[in-house]
């Protein structure tokens, strides 16, 4: 029994660091997805020929 509630205990642990370490990969990803399109921007507002 207390095997067992130590696994649940590490296991919640590393649910949590898991959690966390997405949220950082979601919010980087944001980050560069953000930088990409302010980079586009400029390129697609460009006054037509004509």
């Amino acid at each position: 029994r207390v095997g067992s509630e130590q696994l649940i205990k590490q296991l919640e642990l590393e649910n949590a660091q898991l959690r966390r370490l997405v949220t950082d990969m979601l919010l980087e990803k944001l980050k560069y997805e953000e930088q990409l399109r302010a980079r586009q921007e400029p390129r697609l507002r460009r006054p037509e020929k004509g």
